[in-house]
């Protein structure tokens, strides 16, 4: 190799270099730049929650619109932290320790209330039935998807969304529901029931694709058959 094309290939090197030098050094700014914003954040977030301690403590609308707010920014209310002398999260001494108990008794609540009902519903309770189940008006349901949020790491309960209106179910059954089982359930809470006729008119599935997808349900209790009509037909018996 010539010594111009030594000197080229240096040169190249050195400026790549000083661009990487650069680029790190512009990422290393902006990053204290986004950690400083979050620190201001999180102490105005203090500042508020000190404010309207009891607010938060008492009204549903105003708990669940702070907790939405602090998951914005990245902070998690009821988060064990190991900061505080008695072990509980650092929200939790700062709002009284009630914030954590609450969710955690509205989570077992919640539980039982699957249970009394899974031979009724197959495993899957609307949020609505749920609170109308507990009784209690001051319940949201942005409170029961914080106290099923916490039974996460049980694992066997958790929150799904189907049908045109995307209503929120509690899932207590431990299976994963595919594509197809929650189209089929969309459809069947929208009209009422399936069949198979229905299925294939409006999806123009195979008989085969339709079969597996109801076995499925039936076996896992998410739906109900009647073999009593012309052609069998599958409820959702969570809808009586």
């Amino acid at each position: 190799m010539s010594r111009l094309g030594l000197a080229s290939f240096d040169k190249s090197a050195k400026d790549a270099k000083q661009f990487s030098d650069l680029s790190s050094s512009l990422n290393q700014s902006r990053f204290k730049e986004l950690a400083n914003q979050l620190e201001v954040f999180q102490a105005a977030l203090l500042q508020f929650a000190t404010e309207h301690r009891d607010e938060i403590r008492n009204s549903p609308e105003f708990r669940s619109k702070f907790i939405n707010m602090c998951h914005t920014i990245g902070v998690d209310p009821l988060a064990t932290s190991a900061n505080t002398n008695q072990g509980g999260s650092f929200w939790a001494s700062l709002l009284g320790r009630d914030i954590n108990d609450y969710y955690f008794q509205l989570a077992v609540k919640v539980v039982e209330a699957c249970r009394a009902t899974k031979d009724k519903n197959g495993g899957l309770m609307s949020m609505s039935d749920i609170i109308t189940y507990l009784g209690n008006s001051n319940i949201t349901e942005s409170d029961i998807k914080n106290a099923i949020d916490s039974l996460h790491p049980l694992g066997g309960f958790d929150i799904i969304e189907f049908g045109s209106k995307r209503k929120k179910m509690v899932r207590s059954v431990p299976m994963q529901l595919s594509n197809d089982q929650s189209t089929l359930l969309g459809i069947c809470q929208n009209i009422g029931y399936l069949s198979k006729t229905i299925i294939s008119d409006n999806l123009q599935w195979n008989n085969l694709r339709i079969s597996s997808a109801l076995e499925d349900l039936v076996s896992s209790g998410l739906v109900w058959i009647d073999l009593q009509a012309t052609e069998p037909r599958y409820y959702l018996p969570m809808l009586f």
